[in-house]
């Protein structure tokens, strides 16, 4: 009769409480109440109370929902569903904040509290995280839902959350620059008219939303450049390019290598969300790909390399519209170091400063080789005219002279003129290979100096030993070995090996040996050996005690240093028998002579 009927606790007992915050329609003869003190259910004007738990369990009921015949809410104290006769927690860990939700055409409840916006489905509750980071824009006063869009009031305007694809969302602001009088909107208060158009209340008034308006906002953003820094100041850009454009930008910077760092900064404009306005950066030279869109209108780029680039700028605003693309081109010169004909000129520098130091060391290096190489040769003169002098010391003429005279006492004409002829050829042949040039004499030279010693000291000796010696067949004449290095090993044999041993007739072999480019002479007797020999030294002898060797030894090591002649000396050596007796001496003397033929 247009008169209202009140219900109050004290006359509806199963009333769900003294404040009604929330009502769930079933049907045109029930709905679901909720309060202060729980849920009731209300049909044919009779109220029933859900649930048996008290209402400080359950809080005060801010929204209610059936899905898939399950009863839900949410309160105070969070979200809550209805089984086994009785209100069961869900727990969500959203908070202890004012709740409320939608179902939307999946059946998936959405719940909004004071700490976002969540998703109920399958048992599971997921937070959405494409809202704002601003904290007031997750505080959730209200969710409505209709043909496939979430209406979402917050503390900082309006969003419309749309899913594009399977757990894909995008989100729309709404807020005063597009006609909202404030950003803060109120509890539970939206909903949609017979028309579909949405009204909801915030703390200035009532809103009446028409998505469906087109007017303002159709136009794309516009972007202009702000400014650029070098270095992080602020430059004319007139030094730097040879001209600027008519809208101010400079048409070509150009930097030299040590101003690389470099901020440019934009500002974009709008006619609906202004403050929704993103940007997105590419830099050719540096990456081909479009950066994530971001709110700062600025864009940073510190000890960029030597290079051609091209910054490439786009605004865009919260419906993907974008501004035209703002291009930016500017050069990096390479650093001076580092151009090409800088290193090639150090390049050259330092080969140049290479060679220089190593002609310096090489010179040094000749310098101290040449002044070895003279002391050696000059210690090698001096001990080839000591083996001369050994080849011809005192002893060895007194004796010549003692055997002449001998010879003529005794009227032994042949002999005496046969050891005369000899000695004076001997002395003739050490003279002239004291003067040879290298000091070097052919085989035959030496073998026939070799010979006539040999056969002197037989005489001298009254054949107490014997000689042979051995060429196999080498070309005497075509081969040239340092003169006098033969004769101190022949006398050692002689005179250390042979002489002790007076009732043995000695025996000396001299064999030549020509192998592989390489002359082997061979000196062996049949003496007394080297130990016994040497056991035998106990009185000094004079110019007998292998002074002629050791000269010679150290001549074969002089001529080893400054020259590239393979030499090598074996011996003496003792010759054993299979017995183990002592059958004499050898030394064995390795070298490579000149080959006159080449």
């Amino acid at each position: 009769n247009g008169e209202p009927t009140v219900f109050t606790k004290a006359d509806t007992p199963e009333l769900p409480g003294s404040k009604i915050s929330s009502f769930e329609k079933i049907d045109n003869n029930s709905m679901y109440v909720g309060g202060n003190d729980g849920v009731s259910l209300y049909r044919n004007g009779v109220f029933t109370k859900v649930g048996t738990r008290n209402k400080e369990y359950l809080g005060t009921v801010r929204d209610i929902a059936v899905v898939k015949g399950k009863l839900y809410c949410v309160t105070n104290l969070g979200m809550f569903v209805y089984r086994n006769n009785d209100f069961y927690p869900i727990r969500s860990g959203m908070g202890r904040v004012n709740y409320n939700m939608a179902v939307d055409e999946s059946e998936r409840i959405w719940v909004g509290s004071g700490a976002g916006l969540f998703i109920y489905e399958n048992g599971e509750m997921t937070q959405l995280r494409l809202l704002d980071d601003d904290p007031r824009a997750n505080f959730i006063n209200f969710i409505n839902y209709k043909d496939g869009k979430l209406f979402v009031g917050t503390n900082n305007g309006l969003l419309i959350v749309t899913e594009e694809n399977k757990g894909e969302f995008k989100v729309k602001h709404y807020g005063p620059g597009d006609g909202i009088p404030d950003i803060e909107t109120n509890l539970n208060s939206g909903f949609f008219d017979k028309d579909g158009i949405f009204w909801f209340g915030s703390s200035y008034g009532l809103v009446k939303f028409d998505e469906r308006t087109k007017g303002i906002g159709i136009q794309p953003p516009i972007l202009n450049l702000k400014s650029i820094l070098l270095n992080f100041e602020k430059f004319d850009y007139s030094k730097y390019c040879e001209e600027i454009l008519p809208n101010g930008y400079p048409k070509l910077l150009v930097f030299p290598y040590h101003k690389n760092n470099l901020v440019f900064e934009f500002d974009g404009v709008a006619l609906v969300n202004h403050k929704e306005l993103k940007y997105q950066f590419k830099l050719k030279g540096l990456n081909d790909s479009w950066s994530p869109l971001t709110t700062f209108a600025s864009i940073t780029y510190s000890n960029l390399s030597a290079g051609e680039y091209e910054l490439m700028v786009r605004a865009v605003d919260l419906d993907g519209r974008q501004s035209e693309i703002t291009t930016l081109p500017f050069v990096i010169n390479e650093a001076y170091y580092k151009t090409w004909w800088f290193i090639t000129l150090c390049m050259l520098l330092s080969g140049a400063l290479v060679l220089l130091i190593f002609r310096i060391r090489l010179r040094r290096i000749r310098e101290v080789n040449e002044n070895e190489m003279i002391a050696y040769k000059s210690r090698l003169v001096s001990l080839e005219q000591k083996s001369l002098n050994a080849s011809m010391n005192r002893h060895f003429i007194f004796n010549s002279l003692n055997s002449i005279q001998y010879f003529i006492n005794t009227r032994d004409r042949l002999s005496a003129n046969k050891y005369l002829t000899n000695f004076a050829k001997l002395i003739r042949k050490n003279l002239d290979s004291a003067s040879s040039v290298d000091n070097r004499i052919t085989l035959e030279d030496e073998l026939s100096r070799i010979e006539l010693y040999l056969s002197l000291e037989s005489m001298r000796f009254k054949d107490r030993f014997e000689y042979v010696i051995t060429t196999n067949d080498i070309d005497l004449e075509m081969y040239q070995i340092p003169a006098m290095l033969l004769q101190p090993f022949i006398e050692n044999s002689i005179i250390h090996g042979i002489l002790p041993q007076e009732e043995v007739k000695g025996l000396i072999e001299v064999n030549l040996e020509l192998k592989n480019d390489i002359l082997e002479i061979l000196i062996r007797d049949n003496g007394i050996g080297v130990n016994q020999s040497m056991s035998r030294k106990t009185v000094d002898t004079g110019d007998h005690r292998s002074q002629g060797m050791e000269i010679t030894s150290k001549r074969i090591e002089l001529m080893q240093k400054f020259s590239d002649e393979a030499m090598e000396l074996i011996g003496p050596k003792e010759l054993v028998g299979e017995d183990g007796s002592i059958n004499g001496t050898y030394v064995l003397l390795k070298l490579e002579p000149q080959n006159l033929e080449d």
